[in-house]
């Protein structure tokens, strides 16, 4: 598996994680508590890589995934039998919204919401949200960066 940490666009100490249960977007560094690097340490997965597809797999909690329900980020146990869990945790992988000049940058659309639904932090809490085009904070809020080691390989 590929391991990847996600930091936030415009807050660079600040990075994708779960904490009980819910997406939420905190400062992790060197020092921080293994726990907090695994909480922010997901696997890309990809679901079909042609139409960028994928989920993120959380790495202390293998059988659960990043999904959204009721427009918020939570983190669930998987079901291959719930039609509804396996569309709440595709996403669509894009170029940045913010900076679309390659991949450093990536942001996650929702496949089953309309157009222009993205994961997007809000006071530091993840959610999926409609993002206008011309909303420059919003389109920094959507996009992270991929880092080159996952926060559990930091030391």
């Amino acid at each position: 598996m590929a391991w990847r940490t996600f930091g936030s666009f415009n807050y660079p100490d600040r990075f994708i994680r779960h904490r009980n249960l819910l997406g939420e977007l905190d400062p992790i560094r060197m020092n921080s508590s293994d726990s907090d690097k695994m909480d922010a340490t997901f696997n890309l997965e990809w679901i079909d890589e042609s139409r960028n597809l994928a989920r993120l797999r959380s790495y202390n909690f293998p059988n659960h995934f990043l999904r959204h329900q009721g427009f918020r980020i939570k983190l669930h146990p998987d079901n291959p039998a719930d039609p509804l869990m396996q569309a709440d945790s595709t996403f669509i992988a894009e170029q940045g919204l913010a900076y679309p000049y390659g991949w450093e940058f990536i942001s996650f659309r929702a496949i089953n919401l309309p157009p222009r639904h993205y994961i997007r932090h809000r006071n530091f809490h993840l959610y999926v949200d409609f993002i206008p085009q011309n909303d420059q904070l919003a389109l920094k809020d959507s996009t992270f960066r991929i880092t080159a080691k996952p926060a559990i390989m930091w030391r």
